[in-house]
């Protein structure tokens, strides 16, 4: 009987020190730049991880069944512009975190092109869960408003909007209300002219 409580003290004790271990935490932040949406990955941990540090991370992306490192050098904080499944190790252990579909992307144009942009530009395109960004021209800075309509190809209207622009380098961000994948046209009205843009939504 006295072997029997000795195990058992023994496994308890070992439980509790596992359970006060060291713990990582992967979290992200979502912040928006020229460039577009990013999501800051980060890494952070307990008391019970002293003397290790936060400062040697690894981050990885879950690809199919495998996760690819995605930074050559070690570091707490990733930027990351593609959503996804992201692992940070640390200190033996690690931390996950999910960056959702539509919640970050990366501009097609760089600074210079949008200098010049001449016509409404949508980006990204293909759209990801009915997420919606429209770029106006920003050469002529007396475009003060647009509207714009959706359609399917068949001509069925999906959703419009009257829109105001108040800065040179406007983004507006629309959540359509379908969850439809596809190929749709985008009618957009300003002044006297009219462009129809085509748009994939994923």
């Amino acid at each position: 009987m006295k072997h029997i409580i000795l195990s058992f003290s023994f496994i308890f004790f070992t439980l509790f020190s596992f359970a006060g271990g060291c713990t990582v935490s992967a979290n992200h932040s979502i912040f928006e730049n020229e460039e577009g949406v990013f999501a800051r990955l980060t890494a952070s941990l307990d008391q019970h991880c002293y003397p290790c540090t936060a400062d040697g991370g690894r981050w990885y992306k879950l690809k199919g069944s495998v996760y690819v490192p995605i930074n050559k050098s070690a570091n707490n904080q990733w930027d990351v512009s593609e959503p996804g499944i992201y692992k940070v190790e640390l200190c033996g252990t690690y931390g996950i975190t999910q960056v959702k579909d539509g919640s970050v992307y990366k501009n097609a144009l760089t600074n210079e092109q949008i200098d010049v942009t001449t016509k409404f530009i949508i980006a990204p395109n293909p759209a990801i869960d009915g997420v919606l960004n429209i770029f106006p021209p920003n050469k002529d800075s007396s475009l003060k408003k647009y509207s714009f309509d959706v359609f399917s190809l068949e001509g069925e209207s999906i959703y419009s909007e009257d829109v105001t622009i108040e800065s040179v380098f406007q983004r507006s961000t629309f959540v359509l209300p379908t969850h439809r994948r596809g190929l749709f046209l985008i009618r957009i009205i300003y002044g006297e002219e009219v462009e129809v843009l085509k748009v994939v939504m994923m």
